[in-house]
């Protein structure tokens, strides 16, 4: 539903990276650099608060960054409004209703949501999701962090309850 290529890596951003919508229009290829020990990450130089904070990217997802963004590496990747990613994401959402209904309650803002319960099912450290997660304080880390009570997460927890 999102096959523009702007689209895709704007979602991407929020669903793989954990950005929220006014980061994701700010990501030049100039905020992508290489840890060698923590390996590739895109900064966000102003996120929320005006706070600046270091987020994994998935190496294929720097490529597109950096393929889109080749000649104007200081220019952002998704030059658009948040707005407009919320209207693409109803775009999509509209579209994919038919196939699911429960896409009629998913927002931009969900996919950084999914992101961190992603972290949270991969056992991600809270400190580290904390600190990639850009959250100003524990009760807003957990609220997204530990809110997602996957099969695998309940699986995992149920195997350390010896009577169960």
């Amino acid at each position: 539903a999102l096959e523009e290529p702007r689209r895709g890596v704007a979602v991407r951003l929020a669903g793989e990276c954990g950005l929220r919508s006014g980061e994701v229009v700010m990501v030049r290829p100039d905020h992508l650099y290489r840890d060698d020990e923590a390996g590739l990450f895109v900064q966000v130089p102003e996120g929320k608060g005006d706070k600046y904070r270091e987020v994994p990217i998935p190496s294929g997802l720097a490529e597109v960054v950096k393929a889109l963004g080749h000649g104007r590496e200081a220019d952002p990747i998704v030059d658009v409004s948040t707005r407009s990613l919320r209207n693409w994401m109803t775009e999509a959402r509209d579209e994919l209703v038919d196939q699911d209904e429960r896409w009629q309650f998913v927002t931009f803002h969900d996919l950084r949501r999914s992101w961190a319960g992603w972290l949270a099912s991969d056992e991600v450290e809270l400190g580290v999701a904390i600190r990639w997660g850009g959250w100003a304080d524990l009760e807003t880390a957990m609220n997204h962090y530990r809110s997602r009570a996957t099969a695998k997460a309940q699986a995992r927890e149920r195997e350390k309850v010896p009577w169960l």
